[in-house]
């Protein structure tokens, strides 16, 4: 796996893209739930940090 630096605006903007929930994060039980909230989170930080205010 190889890191890289991106802007939050830039990551919620591909549509291409998804996410993995690693092995030793499954140990603390995220459920759909909790995954939805994170993107919720994570896509208004990206539209409050464009400057389109939060949801």
């Amino acid at each position: 796996m190889k890191g890289e630096a991106i802007k939050m605006t830039e990551l919620m903007g591909r549509d291409d893209d998804y996410f993995i929930i690693p092995i030793y994060q499954r140990k603390y039980s995220w459920k759909k739930e909790n995954c939805r909230q994170l993107y919720k989170d994570l896509k208004n930080l990206a539209q409050v940090s464009a400057g389109g205010g939060a949801k």
